[in-house]
């Protein structure tokens, strides 16, 4: 059994961003957000969503968490940004761990790099 299972480690990675959100942000993860052009009703999944704000002013960010060995290509970094502008989304977050083969160091492991798209 992995020491830390993804869903313990979604867990922290949760927590770590409703320390920096106001009070009003709502934090979900594995949601289905609907794709806002689709004719059938396709939706697309987005592992962290963070709401903030009241209609009209709401923000919608989507987090793609996961752990690599390496920095993402091109293809996977424009899919991210195709999926945040189909689903309506104002801000994406990337977020990288790397779980060493002997330990695991939360602390010093998680990567919090904001797009500004």
């Amino acid at each position: 059994m992995e020491e830390n299972p993804i869903w313990k480690i979604r867990e922290k990675v949760i927590a770590i961003i409703e320390q920096h959100l106001g009070q009003d942000a709502k934090v979900e993860h594995d949601v289905d957000l609907p794709v806002l052009k689709s004719k059938i009703g396709r939706s697309r999944q987005c592992v962290v969503v963070l709401t903030q704000g009241k209609e009209p002013r709401q923000t919608i960010s989507i987090a793609e968490v996961q752990k690599r060995g390496s920095k993402p290509d091109i293809d996977t970094f424009n899919g991210w940004i195709e999926k945040k502008n189909e689903v309506g989304a104002q801000h994406l977050l990337y977020l990288t761990f790397i779980i060493s083969s002997t330990i695991f160091l939360p602390n010093s492991t998680f990567i919090l790099n904001p797009f500004p798209y």
